[in-house]
């Protein structure tokens, strides 16, 4: 099943499809132009994470306000990113996503921290690593 399935963006649907998404991934791993780091995360359902923007239902990253891929990203880009199945003998799954949106938490057991919420690019073909 591609990554795409699980974000579809049909109302009602989203907050099941992200948790479903991240149920099925355990990290992701990606590079950004600007750093010479490949940044690895666990693969988040932010649905339940946000305190801000509850009406949001994506799958994306938690990363600390002074990581510098924070200052690298902004809403709109599309990065080539690597998920990694929880079940260790799939193959990593190669997935363009784009950055929905980037939410400082300033309360609860976030706090310090941006959601990074990401969406797959429409339909994009999944390409299993070897």
């Amino acid at each position: 099943m591609k990554l795409s399935e699980y974000e579809e963006r049909r109302e009602g649907f989203e907050c099941h499809s992200a948790h479903v998404a991240a149920a099925k991934y355990r990290s992701v791993e990606f590079s950004v132009q600007g750093s010479y780091f490949v940044h690895q995360f666990k693969v988040r359902d932010l649905t339940l994470l946000s305190t801000q923007n509850a009406t949001q239902y994506s799958i994306g990253v938690v990363v600390k306000e002074n990581s510098e891929v924070v200052d690298l990203l902004k809403v709109g880009d599309v990065i080539k990113m690597k998920y990694y199945p929880k079940d260790f003998f799939l193959p990593a799954d190669l997935v363009d996503m784009e950055i929905r949106h980037i939410t400082k938490e300033d309360q609860g057991r976030f706090s310090g921290h941006y959601l990074i919420g990401l969406a797959p690019v429409d339909e994009i073909p999944q390409e299993p690593l070897h």
